[in-house]
């Protein structure tokens, strides 16, 4: 027959924790592959096992957090803030006040219009 080997949960609880960890580099080696073709820099596996955890941050949790941020950047809403004009830049473009349906700069528009709808 087979021998079979009664798994104390110590032992279960360390089997559970070397598969989750397999699974974890799997994720690592394929996302940072992804990061590396795009141009990005690569997360270490501890700091993608921190974000992919379960429970609640705490803080203890900072230098890890702070160390995660490093290499994967800054978060989507500072990149998203970080797009399009500044106020700077914004005032320094002109500015012009169209009084009525007569300013020449409407009625360039129309013959835009009409040029592309095919219309003469």
């Amino acid at each position: 027959g087979r021998n079979r080997i009664i798994a104390g949960p110590r032992q279960r609880a360390l089997q559970r924790a070397t598969r989750l960890r397999a699974r974890n580099t799997r994720i690592a080696n394929h996302l940072n592959a992804q990061r590396i073709a795009n141009g990005e820099r690569p997360i270490s596996l501890e700091s993608l096992e921190l974000v992919l955890s379960a429970r609640d941050f705490t803080g203890e949790d900072y230098d890890e957090l702070l160390q995660y941020n490093e290499e994967n950047g800054p978060a989507v809403g500072d990149f998203l803030r970080c797009i399009g004009a500044t106020e700077e830049e914004i005032g320094r473009c002109p500015e012009r006040v169209i009084a009525d349906e007569s300013d020449d700069l409407l009625q360039m528009r129309d013959v835009v219009s009409d040029s592309s709808s095919g219309a003469s």
